[in-house]
């Protein structure tokens, strides 16, 4: 797709587009990243979940365009369903149809006394996705030499540390998104005033015009979504969401 790059995040690139689209700069809800996560889980691209946004811009109001993701959720999961369609040959089964149920499995032993004891649920339900993110931060501080950047992944390691520490999480992938927006804002003020403004005039080079025409808030949410995807490809900052 043209607006952008190849190599760009999951949702880097539909932040990228909804701005494109829309016109307006979007920070994803807890519920935006949920929904988000749940397609991508299910096998939509981002490519599909843009097309739903289009679809979305296209049949609303001039002038009134959708707020978030979340209000393209219908035109989106249209656009999955047909993908859905399309991957299976066009067949979906009909209500009427019949389809033959699959033998029921054999019943499974009884488990000895001792197995059936049960076992204390995890404290943190979100455990696994965040022992995930801290070893990408681990293994990404580990890799870098400079002592000013490894701040900026020591502070994401122990923001997301307490995050594991917690008993209750509500809203697991907006924390998540907070503490990349920190990393990527941290590690850039760390790099030095050379390699700052390289990175400003390369984002800048992309599409001076639009930039120009966009609000102040707008214009620094979509530049900080940019610069988080140009270090991401040129630096290697890891994106704790992907």
């Amino acid at each position: 797709m043209s607006y952008a790059p190849e190599s760009a995040g999951f949702f880097d690139t539909i932040q990228m587009y909804f701005l494109e689209v829309t016109g307006r700069g979007v920070m994803f809800s807890g519920r935006d990243m949920e929904l988000l996560c749940r397609w991508r889980d299910e096998g939509a691209t981002a490519a599909i979940i843009c097309r739903g946004i289009k679809e979305a811009v296209l049949s609303m109001e001039e002038g009134e365009p959708p707020r978030g993701v979340r209000s393209c959720q219908g035109w989106i999961e249209r656009e999955i369903e047909s993908a859905r369609e399309r991957a299976s040959g066009g067949h979906i089964v009909a209500p009427h149809e019949e389809v033959a149920p699959e033998p029921a499995p054999a019943p499974a032993p009884p488990a000895p006394v001792e197995e059936q004891t049960a076992q204390p649920a995890p404290t943190n339900p979100y455990e696994p996705l965040l022992k995930d993110v801290l070893a990408k931060i681990e293994a990404a501080g580990q890799a870098c030499t400079e002592d000013t950047l490894r701040a900026a992944y020591r502070d994401a390691w122990r923001a997301t540390r307490a995050l594991l520490e917690r008993d209750t999480l509500p809203d697991p992938y907006g924390a998540l998104a907070g503490i990349e927006d920190a990393l990527a804002d941290g590690y850039f003020r760390a790099l030095d005033q050379q390699k700052q403004q390289a990175i400003a005039d390369a984002i800048s080079a992309d599409d001076p015009a639009g930039l120009a025409m966009m609000s102040p808030s707008a214009r620094e949410e979509h530049l900080a979504a940019r610069r988080r995807s140009f270090l991401m490809r040129e630096y290697g900052l890891p994106s704790l969401l992907d």
